[in-house]
């Protein structure tokens, strides 16, 4: 990842409202050869476009202009990241005019050009920032409404989209509603919550703000960004799900879903850069048997547990790397395959990174993607990069990230210093066991390189705190009468129509068969996740058949980990948020619940968890 794209919009921006450079990135010559004029008749059209050109711009000094434009990145970054897209924006000085005198009305338009080039009217401005205007939200939502139109309605190279249906009023609104559907994520992406921006009744002004909206369509209009906003959610549910699949070992299951879901979001221009991270987390989960970096430990004097390598990644999911299942080799065929999903997903993350996911997520999960490439030094320089970042961070985090840097530290020891191989005359063994007891104290915080390492010394391992609870009840706390019935209730797990949700639930959202979202109708509230995909023959996908109900804080004893210490067979930590939370995969039918993630902070409290079915 490079900053260069990023600084060249900033100074593009800049270029456009400096009253020095106002054609530094005009649009080509209205009418002219390249572009043939095929403007629907609500943005604008060629003469209104003339008019903008040939307005007095808005000097780069001035506060609004500072505000609006600092918006507009915010707005467009993700944008631009995920298309590839330019646009260019103008910011209009109080004293431009059309040609008949008349000031602009308070709108954006957006006209045809190498770049399109989106239109701001002083007008608007104070709509936005003037004493009685009603803040960013406006402004958020009309840049995003635009941006929408730049990318449906025009051609890659910039001209207008022409349409066999222009005159056709509900061809319109539909072009309009898609739009409105991107203003909302947009504005999401910008820090805004469109939740509160709704009840506050920016949408009204918003929708007041758009050129020639028909009063008759207001209520379509206001419906789909309503629409856009329940898919906030829905998204934060299908993020949590897919990830519980990962966890949950349905390997290949959770990649499968955040592809379909990314690359339909992507035709859509709705940049969510969590479900790039994702996306990246389960393709390196997906490798782990097979990555490169496992070379390195084939020649170990003795079999070495299973290691883990974990991204911090953003609160509302959870990873963990178990890159070995047992001491087989992977042949060259496996080890090229996964290479290339290593290699996708640090893609993903630079993706991900330019979407303003965060750093030390990022940095994280490069660390470790590096690691699993083979590549420790690389490793320990993203490594301390997350560490920089996370200097305030919990507890929690600063030790998930101090034993991925043990981890990293110890491959780079082998790839420097090779254990020597089984028959090497015993000097040179005993000279190796030299160097590795020097640098123990390096890895002492992974406790499984610990472990081992104490074990060829012949000394004590080194205890860590964040190993799995201790039971120190008396006895085994009863199930949570809500958990346990949901977690036994056949219906969630039960095949059901594709896009449908099974008796009980309704239906909050759905993408046809690849992903229904759906709310419990009564009871405690639950979300059910519904995934189905058919199987792949290249890439060599299994077809996914699954169902993960997300559920909130237990009642009763089970909000305390030491109780699911207590009551579980087996409670293994997967992973660690950017919060602090640690993931616990659970197996515990003795509360009434056979399999679950658990999230809970560093205090032990149980703060929501993931119900998963049993295969």
């Amino acid at each position: 990842m490079t900053v260069a794209p990023a600084l060249t919009r900033v100074l593009s921006a800049l270029l456009l409202v400096s009253a020095g450079a106002a054609h530094a990135l005009e649009p080509a010559p209205l009418g002219s050869a390249r572009c043939a004029q095929a403007f629907d008749g609500r943005r604008a059209d060629a003469g209104i476009c003339q008019d903008f050109a040939a307005a007095p711009r808005l000097p780069s000094s001035d506060p609004w202009a500072r505000s609006a434009l600092a918006l507009w990145a915010k707005v467009m970054d993700p944008v631009e990241s995920l298309t590839e897209r330019q646009t260019g924006i103008v910011l209009l000085s109080p004293e431009a005019r059309q040609r008949d005198g008349r000031p602009f009305p308070p709108a954006a338009w957006i006209c045809p050009g190498a770049p399109p080039v989106l239109y701001v009217p002083h007008e608007l401005l104070a709509a936005v920032y003037g004493p009685t205007g009603l803040g960013e939200g406006l402004l958020a939502f009309v840049l995003g409404h635009e941006l929408g139109h730049r990318l449906d309605d025009f051609t890659i190279d910039g001209c207008a989209a022409a349409f066999s249906g222009a005159s056709d009023r509900q061809g319109e609104l539909e072009r309009e509603r898609r739009a409105d559907f991107r203003a909302a994520f947009y504005a999401a992406r910008a820090g805004l919550d469109p939740r509160r921006l709704l009840s506050r009744d920016v949408v009204a002004r918003f929708l007041e703000s758009e050129f020639q909206v028909r009063k008759s369509d207001l209520d379509a209009r206001r419906a789909a960004l309503e629409d856009a906003v329940g898919w906030l959610d829905a998204f934060e549910a299908t993020y949590r799900g897919a990830l519980a699949l990962s966890l949950g070992g349905e390997k290949g299951s959770a990649s499968r879903l955040l592809a379909s879901l990314d690359e339909r979001l992507a035709a859509r221009g709705v940049p969510l850069p969590e479900l790039a991270f994702a996306q990246a987390l389960a393709l390196m989960s997906d490798a782990a048997a097979a990555a490169p970096w496992l070379d390195l430990l084939d020649r170990l004097p003795a079999p070495l547990e299973p290691l883990a390598c974990r991204a911090v990644h953003p609160a509302h999911a959870a990873y963990a790397e178990d890159p070995r299942d047992g001491r087989v080799r992977a042949d060259p065929v496996r080890r090229d395959a996964a290479r290339k999903l290593l290699e996708r997903a640090r893609r993903l993350l630079d993706r991900a990174e330019d979407q303003g996911l965060s750093p030390l997520a990022v940095a994280s999960a490069r660390a470790c993607t590096a690691l699993a490439l083979g590549d420790p030094a690389t490793a320990i320089g993203a490594s301390n990069k997350a560490d920089e970042r996370a200097r305030s961070a919990t507890p929690a985090v600063k030790a998930t990230l101090a034993a991925n840097r043990a981890l990293m530290r110890f491959a780079a020891f082998l790839a420097e210093q090779p254990a020597p191989a089984a028959d090497a005359p015993a000097a040179l063994k005993a000279s190796w066991r030299a160097a590795l007891g020097a640098r123990r104290a390096d890895w002492v915080a992974h406790p499984q390189v610990d472990r081992y390492v104490a074990s060829l010394l012949g000394e004590p391992a080194t205890p860590l705190a964040s190993e799995a609870p201790r039971c120190g009840l008396a006895t085994t706390p009863p199930p949570e009468a809500a958990l346990a019935s949901l977690a036994s209730d056949p219906t969630w797990s039960a095949a059901s129509p594709a896009g449908t949700c099974p008796g009980g639930w309704e239906r909050r959202a759905s993408l046809g068969p690849e992903l229904t979202v759906c709310r419990r109708e009564a009871g405690p509230e639950a979300t059910l996740v519904k995934v189905g995909l058919p199987g792949l023959a290249e890439p060599a996908w299994p077809a996914v058949d699954a169902s993960i109900v997300l559920v909130g804080p237990p009642a009763g004893a089970l909000r305390n980990l030491e109780s699911w210490a207590c009551g579980c067979d087996r409670l293994t930590a997967r992973g660690t948020s950017d919060l602090g939370e640690t993931a616990w995969l659970a197996a515990c039918p003795r509360l009434g619940v056979p399999l679950a993630l658990v999230f809970a902070d560093g205090r032990g409290r149980v703060r929501r968890a993931a119900l998963l079915p049993l295969r």
